[in-house]
């Protein structure tokens, strides 16, 4: 996974009518992963007078910015 990479127009898992039949059960397992990476972490907030910046492609919304702050571990 490279994070540094350029903006993409991907549609990986299509749109309209021809998506397909497997973004279900990728959108089940990302949950499970965000929640598991989460519970990993050191607690975060939301950076100080930042904003999260949203965008979308077709019919998929995803952050484009999501500035936060981490919490020092114990």
């Amino acid at each position: 996974m490279r994070f540094d990479r350029g903006p993409s127009l991907n549609t990986a898992f299509g749109l309209g009518a021809h998506r397909c039949l497997g973004i279900h059960l990728a959108r089940h397992q990302l949950e499970i992963a965000l929640e598991l990476v989460t519970a990993l972490a050191p607690p975060f907030r939301l950076a100080p007078g930042a904003a999260p910046r949203m965008r979308t492609l077709g019919n998929v919304w995803g952050y484009d910015t999501l500035p936060l702050v981490f919490e020092r571990g114990a």
